[in-house]
């Protein structure tokens, strides 16, 4: 048995005459480069595929399940904008990666094209690539509620804007109203020679108790 216990997940298969072949080695070795979905974090759905055999595993049924919920009601649209390209990034690297693995799955196709066990294990491989594509669409799903999830955000941010502006201008009337009935009383005969009686922190004074109610 040839074992690459580096990345037992993607494939295993018999063929010890090509353990000593330098060739098969060496691409083996950029094969591994490009197939590495456990740079992804696995928080978010990139965990290593299970090995053959081992069944379909829990996070490869829920991927993306372990991500954060992001609640409108909790979350500012700072932290959302900051977990928004996060999750972008991840997803390009995906892609990337994605692609590199495609590429090697081909080229280890040809160079094991008269392998008595070629046909099963491009088989494999294939499958391992299928799934891969799964995780990579599922993950742009979750992708796609967070920023839909960001959209309410700022919407909520909008109307709680304009209810603050209206609440503003609420005030700002209140103190004329109230600025004005100080001036009234100031202004009354009754209060005699009173001269600069308005209260502090309002802007007009009034000089004289003499000047008739307007």
């Amino acid at each position: 048995m040839l074992g690459y216990t580096q990345f037992p997940q993607y494939y295993s298969f018999q063929g010890a005459d090509l353990a000593n072949d330098p060739e098969f080695t060496q691409f083996h070795s950029q094969f591994l480069t490009h197939a590495q979905p456990t740079a992804l974090p696995a928080r978010h759905g990139f965990a290593p595929l299970p090995q053959q055999g081992s069944g379909t595993s829990s996070q490869e049924e829920n991927i993306g399940n372990s991500i954060e919920a992001i609640e409108v009601d909790q979350d500012p649209e700072e932290e959302l904008l900051k977990q928004l390209a996060k999750m972008s990034t991840y997803k390009a690297n995906a892609t990337q990666r994605l692609g590199g693995l495609s590429n090697a799955i081909n080229q280890m196709g040809e160079k094991l094209q008269h392998h008595e066990r070629a046909p099963q294990l491009n088989d494999t491989l294939a499958s391992r690539l299928e799934k891969f594509e799964e995780h990579l669409d599922q993950f742009g799903k979750r992708l796609e509620k967070v920023e839909e999830r960001l959209e309410k955000v700022e919407e909520r941010l909008e109307r709680d804007t304009k209810r603050i502006d209206h609440m503003v201008a609420g005030v700002n009337d209140t103190n004329k109203v109230f600025r004005d009935v100080l001036i009234r009383i100031a202004r009354r005969p009754s209060r005699g020679n009173v001269g600069q009686s308005c209260e502090e922190g309002f802007d007009t004074y009034v000089v004289g108790g003499d000047i008739e109610d307007s």
